[in-house]
């Protein structure tokens, strides 16, 4: 075939161009509030950060690992997406390359170009979480699943096991989704091939060996922190509407939702009505991983406690990529096949010219924190403010004080140069920034005392305030 003689220049040709589309997004300076607490997390020592992050809704692997990584190359905001960008590359050159072995090279080129420009993972490919990190151990995971159940060989089930604890130590959606690989490859195995169950036993067992320092940890957080502190809101009808719009949206357009999900609406039809029995169960295998992890995500919210967001399903995604790359691999339909990718290339570019605008945008947002604004003494952040701005503030100007009316004390340890604003003292802050709301009313007492100059907005994510240079009279 003429795709298996060009299929080294193809590979490259995705791999470093897909490399080199992602570094493009890391001109942004922007930061929201998670990304904060990623780089507040990290200035800590290894120790601190286990017991730190123990206290919060996350394992630690990927701040050791982002930790290592900044140490070697500096701590910078610029690093730190790099660092991001590196599993989504990983992912796409070792899962084109096995792709490749275990099925043929046109599922390979199709699921490097398809991950590459679906757009849902694609805004996750900078930021400074753990969601890129996550998503390639899964997909790992499961590319070692198929290996295990296929080649019969310990070394992979002992691999698939490692690339499973790996998840689990990344993000518990991530472990949720791999707990399900598990339960595919027991009824696989059972059905097929009993034989393999010890190999399958082995490998579970040994997942739960390299995942007992952290149990503890694991169990306290489940216990208190999803029952007295999660933050996520109930979820409806119109809230899982909106996660099946960013799933398969693209900047905003509600008509490229339909299409989207129409095409893997169709795919699914049509891999069903071929009747191929491995087909199926392959296809049909990887889809159910991204699917059964958003039902169990909802299902608990709906339940127990709201615990799932849309974005918690990242880790997922490049298996509902791959059930897409192996079905239109098999289409004898060209017109078909033609139309996904088609739909795929206006989504993926869509998707892409939007996030570079958006970080070339949020730059105009950072203006008060660069060094035009170094004499400030301090920044003051009103009552009718997110809470989430003052650690954005905090992340800019780790040297500067932060007062919001807001009691943030819990997060003392993490950004100690948050303080209340009972401690403000007008006397010792001749020049300071004030955020206020959008068109918010600015207080007395600083009308009183300071001459006010507008001089633009400060976002994180969705909050947007107004910042007010303040110079006392």
């Amino acid at each position: 075939m003429e795709l298996d003689r060009y299929f080294t220049r193809i590979y490259f040709a995705v791999v470093i161009g897909g490399v080199i589309m992602y570094m493009m997004l890391t001109i942004g300076k922007d930061v929201w509030t998670d990304e904060t607490y990623t780089f507040a997390l990290i200035n800590h020592g290894f120790a601190d950060i286990w017991r730190l992050t123990a206290a919060d809704v996350h394992p630690p692997l990927y701040y050791f690992l982002l930790k290592l990584f900044l140490q070697l190359f500096g701590y910078s905001l610029t690093a730190a997406k790099v660092f991001s960008i590196i599993p989504y590359g990983l992912l796409i050159a070792i899962g084109g390359f096995q792709l490749r072995k275990l099925f043929c090279a046109k599922t390979s080129v199709l699921f490097m170009i398809l991950f590459l420009l679906f757009p849902f993972s694609m805004r996750y490919a900078v930021e400074v979480r753990m969601y890129s990190l996550a998503a390639f151990f899964v997909f790992m995971n499961a590319l070692y699943a198929y290996r295990s159940w296929k080649k019969q060989k310990l070394s992979d089930w002992i691999i698939f096991a490692i690339f499973g604890a790996g998840a689990a130590y990344t993000h518990y959606y991530a472990m949720v989704s791999v707990g399900i690989l598990y339960g595919l490859l027991f009824l696989h195995v059972f059905r097929s091939n009993r034989r393999l169950l010890k190999y399958w036993s082995l490998s579970v067992l040994l997942l739960l060996v390299m995942y007992l320092p952290w149990g503890k940890c694991f169990i306290t957080q489940l216990i208190y922190k999803v029952n007295h502190e999660y933050w996520i809101e109930p979820i409806n009808l119109e809230i899982v509407i909106d996660y099946v719009c960013r799933l398969f949206g693209s900047s905003g357009i509600f008509a490229y939702v339909v299409f989207s999900g129409g095409c893997y609406t169709a795919a699914l039809v049509y891999i069903l009505w071929k009747k191929d029995r491995k087909d199926i169960l392959i296809a049909v295998s990887s889809l159910a991983v991204p699917v059964c992890t958003i039902g169990i995500g909802i299902a608990a919210s709906v339940l127990i406690r709201p615990v799932f967001i849309i974005r918690y399903v990242v880790p997922a995604v490049p298996l509902l990529v791959f059930f897409m790359a192996y079905v239109v691999g098999r289409m004898e339909k060209k017109i078909l096949a033609a139309v996904i990718l088609t739909v795929s290339l206006v989504g993926g570019g869509s998707a892409f010219a939007r996030n570079l605008y958006t970080e070339y945008e949020m730059r105009e947002c950072t203006c008060m924190f660069e060094e035009e604004y170094d004499f400030v003494d301090a920044y003051y952040v009103n009552d009718d403010v997110s809470e989430h701005i003052p650690h954005v503030i905090s992340y800019y100007r780790p040297m500067k004080k932060v007062y919001t009316v807001t009691d943030l004390s819990c997060d003392a340890e993490l950004y100690p140069n948050i303080v209340g604003a009972s401690d403000f003292c007008a006397q010792r802050n001749e020049h300071m920034i004030l955020i206020v709301a959008v068109r918010g009313e600015i207080p007395k007492e600083f009308l009183d005392r300071y001459d006010l100059q507008y001089i633009g907005n400060v976002r994180e994510e969705c909050h947007t305030a107004d910042a007010y240079l303040l110079t006392l009279k």
